[in-house]
């Protein structure tokens, strides 16, 4: 398998700063709680991830951490949108700020963009829930 430029793929994913330190574990605990969801089985299936790495954030969907692992990956347009609105309730929370303007153009558009849907659980409700991940983070990587 060919060796995966990580540092590429870095470069096209949207780096974030935390205002608090601490915010990392209620970012990542948040993230659990937005996704795609099953409402006859109350599965709700989580979108995006944030990611440390070298110093810097980043909040990622999990196809984008299966390409980071050397493995394939389609991320669609509608990936990026839902990617975008789910980074977008962050800011509008307080809980991260977008190093770059041109993104913050991208998460303004999806959070106008009806078509596609995010799903909040409320985190009094999330035992109501079945959460999923379709990316568990530890040695994923094919080597």
């Amino acid at each position: 398998m060919a060796r995966v430029n990580r540092e590429k793929i870095l470069s096209t994913l949207p780096e974030v700063e935390l205002p608090i330190e601490d915010n990392f574990k209620i970012v990542r605990e948040t993230l659990t709680r937005i996704g795609i969801p099953n409402f006859k089985r109350r599965e709700l299936y989580q979108t995006a991830h944030i990611l440390h790495s070298k110093g810097r954030y980043y909040i990622v969907h999990f196809k984008h951490m299966f390409l980071l692992d050397g493995k394939p990956s389609n991320i669609t347009d509608e990936d990026w949108i839902r990617l975008y609105k789910i980074i977008g309730f962050l800011v509008k929370w307080g809980l991260v700020k977008v190093k770059d303007a041109a993104v913050m153009e991208k998460i303004e558009d999806a959070l106008e963009n009806n078509d596609v849907k995010v799903r909040i659980i409320n985190h009094s409700e999330k035992d109501d829930w079945e959460l999923i991940a379709k990316y568990h983070f530890g040695n994923n990587r094919d080597r």
